[in-house]
């Protein structure tokens, strides 16, 4: 019996692997065409991407998410829930968001939304220097109407699918859990809803990050990437800049830290 269940497990650790693989191809293919073949105009912006990520283990199944990030003009997002720890690289998480939004072309951010979310994310460990996660999140976003460039009163549900791929590399392992470790990642995010105009493709995010880490936290630091296309006006927007996250993790056995994004 226990032959077999090492056998379901390797097996459904290939299907995890091939299913990233030929995720991480569709996005390569969708980002060519984001890069310049459908758009005539592209414009870009600096920003600075602060994040500040927690969380609480309260027993061996269950914990507490809380993080909050910041993008100057452009964002901030509150956000906390539960997390169920399903299985060792199992985690399925969700809960409530305070978001606060600029508006389209703004510097602004003026426009509140309260936002459900909730997400799967699994992690594969390859050897003892590479690591993959992926992941999937949901978020439902009631946000104020806009017309014309002026928010309403009106309230409009839209909703939004995310797809994460991330690969680290442990350049450097010290003792007791520490590590320097190179980080790539890349989301692509789609949305639906009548509010909807700019088309089916929200943005596309990538990471490059260098980080330390200690036994409950882990320092990011580097650079992001998000290119935010609008088939209705036919531009594309690229906002890039400085990457500088915090990760903690507290309470019952909290020496194996994750890192959740916006």
């Amino acid at each position: 019996m226990r032959s077999v269940g090492f056998k379901s497990s390797l097996y459904l650790s290939y299907l995890i692997r091939s299913g990233i693989r030929q995720f991480t191809l569709y996005l390569l293919l969708i980002m060519s065409g984001l890069s310049g073949l459908l758009y005539s105009q592209t414009t870009h912006r600096s920003e600075a991407w602060l994040g500040y990520i927690t969380s609480y283990r309260l027993n061996e199944k269950w914990g507490i998410w809380n993080d909050f990030h910041y993008v100057g003009q452009t964002f901030f997002v509150s956000r906390h829930g539960l997390t169920y720890f399903a299985q060792r690289n199992l985690e399925i998480s969700g809960g409530y968001a305070y978001v606060a939004t600029s508006l389209p072309g703004g510097t602004r951010i003026e426009r509140p939304e309260n936002r459900i979310w909730g997400q799967v994310e699994t992690r594969i460990t390859l050897n003892r220097r590479w690591i993959i996660r992926a992941r999937y999140r949901h978020d439902a976003r009631f946000r104020q109407a806009i017309d014309q460039g002026q928010l309403l009163n009106e309230k409009v549900l839209s909703m939004r699918y995310r797809f994460l791929v991330g690969l680290r590399y442990k350049v450097i392992r010290f003792d007791s859990g520490r590590s320097i470790h190179a980080n790539v990642l890349n989301e692509f995010l789609l949305h639906s809803g009548s509010a909807i105009q700019t088309g089916v493709i929200d943005q596309n995010r990538t990471y490059l990050l260098a980080g330390f880490t200690l036994k409950r936290m882990t320092l990011m630091v580097g650079y992001h990437n998000r290119l935010l296309p609008n088939i209705q006006t036919g531009n594309l927007s690229v906002r890039h800049g400085l990457t500088l996250w915090g990760v903690q993790s507290f309470g019952w056995k909290a020496d194996k830290v994750f890192i959740p994004l916006d």
